[in-house]
C-alpha cells in the first residue's frame, strides 16, 4: 500500500477542530488495512511534521432500517479513523 492511499481524507468536524486547538491532534479517515505505523509514516511524509502518538478507531458496519413508503434494510459503511498527535510547535495546514 502506498503512503498516498493510507490517508483518505481529513475530518473537519467541530470535535476535530477542538482537538486541533486544545491538544494539537488531527483526525483523518484512513484505509481499512492501515495500522499505526503506516499512518504515522504517511502523515510525516505528506505533511512534513513529526508524529508523537496516534490512536486508531475501527467502526464496524451496522444494520440500518429506513421506513418510507417501503421498508428498506441495509448496512452503514465500515470505516477507520485515526487521531494523530504532532510535536509541539508544528501544525498541519488543513485547507490543502
Amino acid at each position: 500500500m502506498e503512503l498516498k492511499e493510507v490517508i483518505k481524507q481529513q475530518r473537519l468536524t467541530e470535535k476535530a477542530n477542538l482537538l486541533v486547538a486544545d491538544l494539537n491532534q488531527y483526525v483523518f479517515d484512513v484505509h481499512l488495512c492501515a495500522n499505526k505505523h503506516h499512518i504515522a509514516q504517511a502523515v510525516e511524509s505528506l505533511y512534513g511534521v513529526h508524529v508523537k502518538a496516534g490512536k486508531v478507531l475501527n467502526y464496524p458496519k451496522k444494520r440500518k432500517s429506513f421506513r418510507g413508503k417501503t421498508l428498506v434494510r441495509g448496512f452503514t459503511s465500515q470505516y477507520k479513523k485515526a487521531i494523530v498527535s504532532v510535536s509541539a510547535g508544528e501544525k498541519i495546514d488543513l485547507m490543502q
